[in-house]
């Protein structure tokens, strides 16, 4: 898992595929026992920047 701070907000990012265990993932992830890996991690970066911005300025 990559985690980010982006204008005061934290983005955690996490991608599987073909899952099967949905649940025991989710445990897993929240209690901190995974390591999962992300190939490009740019675009999603970008999204969520957008994201923060959009969310600012309608607070």
């Amino acid at each position: 898992m990559k985690v980010f701070e982006i204008h005061g907000n934290t983005l955690s990012l996490a991608l599987f595929i073909d899952v099967t265990n949905s649940k025991e993932l989710k445990e897993s992830m929240q209690a901190g026992k995974l390591n999962p890996e992300i190939p490009d991690v740019f675009p999603v970066l970008v999204a969520a920047y957008y994201r923060v911005l959009e969310k600012m300025r309608y607070l």
